[in-house]
Protein backbone atom coordinates (compact mmCIF):
# COMPACT_ATOMS: atom_id res chain seq x y z
CA UNK A 1 0.00 0.00 0.00
CA UNK A 2 2.30 2.42 1.01
CA UNK A 3 4.54 1.66 -2.34
CA UNK A 4 1.63 2.71 -4.61
CA UNK A 5 1.15 5.78 -2.65
CA UNK A 6 4.80 6.82 -3.06
CA UNK A 7 4.77 6.29 -6.32
CA UNK A 8 1.70 8.20 -6.87
CA UNK A 9 3.61 11.39 -4.86
CA UNK A 10 6.22 10.42 -7.44
CA UNK A 11 4.87 10.11 -10.66
CA UNK A 12 5.24 13.38 -13.17
CA UNK A 13 1.83 13.76 -14.60
CA UNK A 14 -0.10 13.20 -11.20
CA UNK A 15 2.46 15.75 -10.07
CA UNK A 16 1.02 18.44 -12.79
CA UNK A 17 -2.49 17.80 -12.36
CA UNK A 18 -4.00 20.39 -9.79
CA UNK A 19 -6.76 20.26 -7.68
CA UNK A 20 -8.97 23.16 -6.56
CA UNK A 21 -7.48 22.76 -3.42
CA UNK A 22 -4.07 24.09 -5.00
CA UNK A 23 -2.97 20.85 -4.23
CA UNK A 24 -1.62 18.46 -7.03
CA UNK A 25 -2.56 14.81 -7.64
CA UNK A 26 0.02 13.65 -6.11
CA UNK A 27 -0.37 15.79 -3.08
CA UNK A 28 -3.29 13.49 -2.23
CA UNK A 29 -1.13 10.55 -1.97
CA UNK A 30 1.71 12.65 0.14
CA UNK A 31 -0.59 13.56 3.04
CA UNK A 32 -1.93 10.09 3.41
CA UNK A 33 1.87 9.00 3.29
CA UNK A 34 1.83 11.58 6.33
CA UNK A 35 -1.33 9.94 7.84
CA UNK A 36 -1.14 6.97 10.10
CA UNK A 37 -2.07 3.77 8.60
CA UNK A 38 -5.22 3.09 11.03
CA UNK A 39 -6.63 6.86 9.86
CA UNK A 40 -5.53 6.35 6.07
CA UNK A 41 -7.78 4.89 3.49
CA UNK A 42 -6.15 1.08 4.07
CA UNK A 43 -8.23 1.30 7.26
CA UNK A 44 -11.68 0.69 4.97
CA UNK A 45 -9.35 -2.30 3.43
CA UNK A 46 -8.94 -3.57 7.05
CA UNK A 47 -12.46 -3.14 8.60
CA UNK A 48 -14.94 -3.19 5.34
CA UNK A 49 -13.02 -7.36 4.33
CA UNK A 50 -11.14 -8.78 7.64
CA UNK A 51 -11.54 -12.24 6.37
CA UNK A 52 -9.26 -11.47 3.33
CA UNK A 53 -5.79 -13.76 3.55
CA UNK A 54 -2.56 -11.25 3.55
CA UNK A 55 -2.31 -11.38 -0.39
CA UNK A 56 -5.77 -10.98 -0.68
CA UNK A 57 -5.01 -8.11 1.81
CA UNK A 58 -2.74 -6.45 0.25
CA UNK A 59 -4.61 -6.35 -3.46
CA UNK A 60 -7.68 -5.18 -1.61
CA UNK A 61 -5.73 -2.51 0.00
CA UNK A 62 -4.45 -1.34 -3.29
CA UNK A 63 -8.30 -1.05 -4.79
CA UNK A 64 -8.95 1.05 -2.01
CA UNK A 65 -6.62 3.42 -2.15
CA UNK A 66 -6.85 3.62 -6.49
CA UNK A 67 -11.03 4.12 -5.64
CA UNK A 68 -10.07 6.73 -2.84
CA UNK A 69 -8.05 8.62 -4.84
CA UNK A 70 -9.87 9.04 -8.09
CA UNK A 71 -13.05 9.90 -6.25
CA UNK A 72 -10.95 12.76 -4.20
CA UNK A 73 -9.91 14.04 -7.67
CA UNK A 74 -12.86 13.70 -9.26
CA UNK A 75 -14.70 15.82 -6.72
CA UNK A 76 -11.83 18.66 -6.38
CA UNK A 77 -10.76 18.83 -10.22
CA UNK A 78 -12.72 19.34 -13.30
CA UNK A 79 -13.08 16.55 -15.86
CA UNK A 80 -11.10 18.04 -18.51
CA UNK A 81 -7.92 18.27 -16.56
CA UNK A 82 -8.04 14.31 -15.69
CA UNK A 83 -9.60 12.66 -18.67
CA UNK A 84 -6.77 11.95 -20.44
CA UNK A 85 -5.08 10.34 -16.88
CA UNK A 86 -8.40 8.42 -16.10
CA UNK A 87 -8.33 7.11 -19.50
CA UNK A 88 -4.96 5.76 -19.25
CA UNK A 89 -5.55 4.07 -16.12
CA UNK A 90 -8.60 2.64 -17.21
CA UNK A 91 -6.95 1.37 -20.03
CA UNK A 92 -4.58 -0.39 -17.62
CA UNK A 93 -7.08 -2.16 -15.97
CA UNK A 94 -8.83 -3.31 -19.03
CA UNK A 95 -5.59 -4.93 -20.17
CA UNK A 96 -5.88 -2.74 -23.32
CA UNK A 97 -2.44 -1.27 -23.01
CA UNK A 98 0.28 -2.87 -24.32
CA UNK A 99 3.73 -3.94 -22.56
CA UNK A 100 6.04 -1.51 -24.43
CA UNK A 101 3.61 1.33 -23.67
CA UNK A 102 3.67 0.89 -20.05
CA UNK A 103 6.78 2.84 -19.56
CA UNK A 104 6.88 4.80 -15.42
CA UNK A 105 6.71 2.95 -12.09
CA UNK A 106 3.01 3.90 -11.18
CA UNK A 107 2.09 2.46 -14.20
CA UNK A 108 4.00 -0.59 -13.86
CA UNK A 109 2.75 -1.32 -10.44
CA UNK A 110 -1.03 -0.54 -11.48
CA UNK A 111 -0.43 -3.75 -14.14
CA UNK A 112 0.44 -5.71 -11.68
CA UNK A 113 -1.73 -4.88 -9.34
CA UNK A 114 -4.26 -5.98 -12.17
CA UNK A 115 -2.33 -9.20 -12.91
CA UNK A 116 -2.33 -9.64 -9.24
CA UNK A 117 -6.23 -9.75 -9.17
CA UNK A 118 -6.44 -11.55 -12.26
CA UNK A 119 -3.98 -14.38 -11.00
CA UNK A 120 -6.23 -14.61 -7.49
CA UNK A 121 -8.99 -15.53 -9.48
CA UNK A 122 -7.34 -18.81 -10.83
CA UNK A 123 -6.57 -19.85 -7.39
CA UNK A 124 -10.49 -19.77 -6.31
CA UNK A 125 -13.39 -17.21 -7.02
CA UNK A 126 -13.96 -14.26 -9.77
CA UNK A 127 -13.96 -11.12 -7.66
CA UNK A 128 -10.68 -9.99 -9.17
CA UNK A 129 -11.76 -9.64 -12.15
CA UNK A 130 -15.21 -8.21 -10.70
CA UNK A 131 -12.98 -5.62 -8.58
CA UNK A 132 -11.63 -4.06 -11.74
CA UNK A 133 -14.82 -3.97 -14.13
CA UNK A 134 -16.49 -2.26 -11.43
CA UNK A 135 -13.61 0.20 -10.87
CA UNK A 136 -14.01 1.18 -14.42
CA UNK A 137 -17.63 2.13 -13.83
CA UNK A 138 -16.89 4.09 -10.70
CA UNK A 139 -14.23 6.09 -12.93
CA UNK A 140 -16.66 6.46 -15.55
CA UNK A 141 -20.14 7.29 -13.43
CA UNK A 142 -21.65 10.44 -14.47
CA UNK A 143 -21.89 14.11 -12.28
CA UNK A 144 -24.61 14.81 -10.35
CA UNK A 145 -27.39 16.97 -11.65
CA UNK A 146 -26.97 20.42 -11.83
CA UNK A 147 -30.23 21.17 -10.77
CA UNK A 148 -29.82 18.70 -7.65
CA UNK A 149 -31.96 16.06 -6.43
CA UNK A 150 -35.66 16.38 -6.71
CA UNK A 151 -35.81 13.64 -3.33
CA UNK A 152 -34.16 11.30 -1.20
CA UNK A 153 -34.68 8.39 -3.53
CA UNK A 154 -33.52 9.84 -6.96
CA UNK A 155 -30.27 10.92 -4.61
CA UNK A 156 -29.63 7.40 -3.00
CA UNK A 157 -29.81 6.11 -6.60
CA UNK A 158 -27.14 8.57 -8.27
CA UNK A 159 -25.11 7.97 -4.80
CA UNK A 160 -25.03 3.96 -5.57
CA UNK A 161 -22.53 4.70 -8.18
CA UNK A 162 -20.66 7.33 -6.91
CA UNK A 163 -20.04 5.60 -3.70
CA UNK A 164 -18.81 2.78 -5.88
CA UNK A 165 -21.53 -0.04 -4.14
CA UNK A 166 -20.51 -2.28 -7.03
CA UNK A 167 -17.28 -2.18 -6.17
CA UNK A 168 -17.40 -2.72 -2.86
CA UNK A 169 -19.24 -6.15 -3.22
CA UNK A 170 -16.83 -7.38 -5.71
CA UNK A 171 -14.04 -6.42 -2.74
CA UNK A 172 -16.20 -8.72 -0.34
CA UNK A 173 -16.27 -11.53 -3.23
CA UNK A 174 -12.49 -10.80 -3.73
CA UNK A 175 -11.91 -11.38 -0.14
CA UNK A 176 -13.58 -14.90 0.88
CA UNK A 177 -12.71 -16.03 -2.71
CA UNK A 178 -16.44 -16.14 -3.57
CA UNK A 179 -17.92 -17.34 -7.09
CA UNK A 180 -21.60 -15.90 -6.49
CA UNK A 181 -23.49 -13.95 -8.92
CA UNK A 182 -24.10 -10.52 -7.22
CA UNK A 183 -26.55 -9.42 -10.17
CA UNK A 184 -28.61 -12.88 -9.03
CA UNK A 185 -32.26 -11.03 -8.84
CA UNK A 186 -32.59 -12.96 -5.43
CA UNK A 187 -30.06 -10.75 -3.92
CA UNK A 188 -30.76 -7.27 -5.58
CA UNK A 189 -33.25 -6.30 -2.92
CA UNK A 190 -30.76 -6.71 -0.01
CA UNK A 191 -27.87 -5.59 -1.74
CA UNK A 192 -29.43 -2.55 -2.30
CA UNK A 193 -30.60 -2.01 0.99
CA UNK A 194 -26.98 -2.74 2.23
CA UNK A 195 -25.40 0.00 -0.35
CA UNK A 196 -28.33 2.52 1.05
CA UNK A 197 -26.86 1.61 4.05
CA UNK A 198 -23.25 2.53 3.24
CA UNK A 199 -24.43 5.63 1.26
CA UNK A 200 -26.30 6.94 4.56
CA UNK A 201 -23.51 6.32 7.33
CA UNK A 202 -20.71 7.46 5.06
CA UNK A 203 -22.67 10.91 4.53
CA UNK A 204 -23.32 11.29 8.06
CA UNK A 205 -19.82 10.78 9.19
CA UNK A 206 -17.86 12.97 6.38
CA UNK A 207 -20.97 15.63 6.15
CA UNK A 208 -18.45 18.57 8.30
CA UNK A 209 -15.60 17.47 5.89
CA UNK A 210 -17.47 18.10 2.72
CA UNK A 211 -19.15 21.19 3.70
CA UNK A 212 -15.85 22.74 5.05
CA UNK A 213 -14.46 21.95 1.42
CA UNK A 214 -17.03 22.85 -0.24
CA UNK A 215 -17.76 26.47 1.44
CA UNK A 216 -13.93 26.51 0.27
CA UNK A 217 -14.26 25.97 -3.29
CA UNK A 218 -12.28 22.76 -3.03
CA UNK A 219 -14.82 20.55 -4.41
CA UNK A 220 -17.02 20.80 -7.05
CA UNK A 221 -20.00 19.55 -6.25
CA UNK A 222 -21.73 18.65 -2.24
CA UNK A 223 -22.84 14.95 -2.42
CA UNK A 224 -24.15 14.18 0.62
CA UNK A 225 -27.62 12.97 1.82
CA UNK A 226 -27.39 15.36 4.56
CA UNK A 227 -27.32 18.71 2.01
CA UNK A 228 -30.32 17.06 -0.42
CA UNK A 229 -32.10 17.19 3.37
CA UNK A 230 -31.39 20.76 3.84
CA UNK A 231 -32.34 21.85 0.35
CA UNK A 232 -35.87 19.43 0.27
CA UNK A 233 -37.22 20.34 3.51
CA UNK A 234 -35.66 23.90 4.41
CA UNK A 235 -34.35 22.76 7.87
CA UNK A 236 -30.93 23.16 9.61
CA UNK A 237 -28.36 20.47 9.43
CA UNK A 238 -28.81 19.52 13.19
CA UNK A 239 -32.40 18.48 12.12
CA UNK A 240 -31.56 17.16 8.42
CA UNK A 241 -28.78 14.54 10.34
CA UNK A 242 -31.51 13.25 12.66
CA UNK A 243 -33.96 12.65 9.51
CA UNK A 244 -30.60 11.05 7.42
CA UNK A 245 -30.21 8.78 10.75
CA UNK A 246 -33.90 8.25 11.15
CA UNK A 247 -33.46 6.56 7.04
CA UNK A 248 -30.65 4.54 8.06
CA UNK A 249 -32.47 3.12 11.06
CA UNK A 250 -35.13 2.18 8.73
CA UNK A 251 -33.48 0.79 5.97
CA UNK A 252 -31.47 -1.60 8.40
CA UNK A 253 -35.12 -3.13 9.57
CA UNK A 254 -35.58 -3.60 5.34
CA UNK A 255 -32.35 -5.29 5.95
CA UNK A 256 -33.31 -7.42 8.63
CA UNK A 257 -36.70 -8.32 7.18
CA UNK A 258 -34.96 -9.09 4.03
CA UNK A 259 -32.58 -11.50 5.00
CA UNK A 260 -35.53 -13.23 7.10
CA UNK A 261 -37.59 -13.72 4.10
CA UNK A 262 -34.12 -15.03 1.89
CA UNK A 263 -33.91 -17.69 4.70
CA UNK A 264 -37.30 -18.38 4.84
CA UNK A 265 -36.94 -18.62 1.09
CA UNK A 266 -34.67 -21.39 1.10
CA UNK A 267 -33.29 -20.62 -2.29
CA UNK A 268 -30.08 -19.53 -1.75
CA UNK A 269 -27.33 -21.77 -2.11
CA UNK A 270 -23.82 -21.60 0.30
CA UNK A 271 -21.97 -19.84 -1.94
CA UNK A 272 -25.00 -16.99 -2.12
CA UNK A 273 -25.10 -16.87 1.97
CA UNK A 274 -21.02 -16.75 2.17
CA UNK A 275 -21.52 -13.20 -0.26
CA UNK A 276 -24.64 -12.27 1.69
CA UNK A 277 -22.17 -12.34 5.30
CA UNK A 278 -19.66 -10.90 3.52
CA UNK A 279 -21.55 -8.14 2.28
CA UNK A 280 -23.03 -7.70 5.80
CA UNK A 281 -19.32 -7.83 7.18
CA UNK A 282 -18.68 -4.57 4.76
CA UNK A 283 -21.54 -2.90 5.50
CA UNK A 284 -20.74 -3.25 9.07
CA UNK A 285 -17.10 -2.33 8.40
CA UNK A 286 -17.94 0.97 7.20
CA UNK A 287 -20.36 1.96 9.75
CA UNK A 288 -17.73 1.34 12.27
CA UNK A 289 -15.09 3.42 10.32
CA UNK A 290 -17.14 5.98 9.45
CA UNK A 291 -17.71 6.86 13.37
CA UNK A 292 -13.43 6.23 14.31
CA UNK A 293 -11.73 7.12 11.56
CA UNK A 294 -9.93 10.55 12.12
CA UNK A 295 -10.29 11.32 8.34
CA UNK A 296 -13.87 12.35 9.11
CA UNK A 297 -13.92 13.72 12.21
CA UNK A 298 -10.25 14.89 12.17
CA UNK A 299 -8.04 15.03 15.43
CA UNK A 300 -11.50 16.21 17.73
CA UNK A 301 -12.91 12.75 17.03
CA UNK A 302 -9.84 10.75 18.87
CA UNK A 303 -10.85 9.05 22.06
CA UNK A 304 -8.97 10.47 24.50
CA UNK A 305 -6.51 7.84 26.40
Amino acid sequence: MKELLQLFAQDQRCNEIMLKDGRSMAGLAKDQLKTEILDSYGRFSIYLFPDADLDRAKLLAQSIILVFIFDDLWESSSPQEIESLRSDFVALLQGNRQTSTVSTPLERIIDAFRNGLLAADQDAGNGGVEILETFVQFCNHTEPPRQGFRSMSEYLDYRWEDVANGFTWSCAKFAIKCSADQDNPQLRRLLRYLGDHISIANDIASYEKEKRAFDKGKASAMINIVDVIVQLEHIDVKAAKCLAYARQLLIENDILEEMRELKSDGKLGVEEWRFVDACLTAASGNLLTSVVMSRYGGEGARIAQ
